[in-house]
């Protein structure tokens, strides 16, 4: 089981402990004495390997044991994507060794995930959005709860060119028309987005921030107005901050989503343990799906539309069919389940998410 130093870098992709445990010769362990035939010691599970090796051999084990990068991996993902409620099915069966550690897997996707979300956020921030005000001469007032409010109306082609996660920090409203109660409120034109970039943008409503602090004596206002300039400044820490407390929000998601699954199968007395597992394998496609809808995005420009659609309405069927796999109900009760888990999930979901924006830009 010692590898050479000079042993040649073909070896780094050779599957790892392919030799059977009875054509192995007994080996004494470096680190509690115990003498054993194996891959690991049955004493203290040290593996049985040899780290005087080449540097690559070493990044692939690294990445072999944290990520499961072997032939466990692959496997995993091919059930996890072409077989709803497989795995969770097979883990309990006792049959796990063959498959990469669940919450390795969600880990992994996560990572990928906010990731590109945050690449693809803040790219978003150099595109010009295509802007049409049905009246020019509207303007647009921010009040201290940072709403604007206007009448818009939104040209053809603008869901190819605005990137929603870009003006997320910027709620809309619709309003006929806006008079300023309060001179302290902010007012300029909403045409400035209907040109330039975002960034550009922002950078002009900073200048005004500026203005406006300059002029203003309230110690409550000046810390406001100092708030709206950093964020006007650097998007990127806002972006930053959403994607940090919407990755924290899904870990918290997996328990509440699982407990939900609890509760409507509690006639069954299963244990809280087979929801959770069934949540964070459903959580992991979920991620799969959203990682290929943010590829596509930044990829493409335009003409993923419909085969994003399609791949977000593939989760919901992926859904009912883990469902039927992992708790083998009829069908009919199979479908009740899922509209009731689904409308208290979305609930919790879309109330993690207002509650991550309010969070990231600073509002309480």
């Amino acid at each position: 089981m010692k590898f050479k130093s000079n042993s040649s870098l073909k070896d780094i992709y050779k599957v790892r402990n392919r030799i059977p445990v009875d054509e192995l010769e007994p080996v004494k362990c470096e680190n509690c004495g115990h003498e054993f035939k194996g891959h690991f010691c049955p004493n203290c599970g040290q593996e049985v390997a040899e780290f005087n090796r080449p540097f690559g051999f070493v990044i692939y084990d690294f990445v072999g044991n944290f990520f499961a990068f072997d032939t466990r991996f692959f496997q995993t993902f091919r059930f996890l994507l072409f077989r709803p409620g497989f795995l969770t099915a097979e883990f309990f069966a006792g049959r796990r060794m063959r498959y990469s550690p669940p919450f390795r897997i969600f880990v992994f996707l996560s990572f990928i995930l906010f990731i590109l979300l945050q690449t693809l956020t803040e790219r978003g921030l150099d595109a010009t959005p295509k802007l049409k005000v049905t009246d020019s001469s509207t303007q647009v007032k921010l009040n201290s709860g940072l709403v604007l409010k206007s009448e818009l109306q939104l040209s053809a082609d603008s869901s190819a060119n605005l990137s929603p996660d870009s003006l997320a920090m910027f709620p809309i409203e619709a309003k006929d028309s806006v008079q300023a109660k309060d001179d302290d409120d902010l007012k300029f034109d909403l045409g400035m987005f209907g040109t330039g970039k975002i960034r550009d943008n922002l950078n002009k409503m900073a200048d005004m921030f500026e203005e406006k602090l300059r002029h203003t004596k309230d110690p409550e206002k000046q810390k406001e107005y100092s708030s709206y300039i950093v964020m006007c400044r650097a998007p990127e820490m806002v972006i930053s901050n959403i994607m940090k407390y919407l990755s924290w929000s899904f870990f918290i998601l997996l328990p509440l989503f699982a407990l939900v699954l609890k509760i409507f199968y509690i006639r069954r007395k299963q244990l809280y343990v087979r929801h959770l597992l069934f949540s964070i394998h459903l959580h992991s496609f979920l991620f799969f799906i959203l990682i290929l809808v943010t590829s596509l995005k930044l990829i493409f420009v335009t003409g993923t539309n419909e085969i994003n659609l399609l791949l977000l309405l593939s989760f919901p069927v992926y859904f009912i069919l883990a469902m039927r796999k992992f708790y083998g109900q009829s069908w009919s009760k199979v479908l009740l389940k899922f509209i009731g888990v689904s409308l208290i999930y979305n609930a919790m979901l879309w109330t993690a998410v207002v509650l991550v924006f309010i969070k990231s830009i600073g509002l309480t």
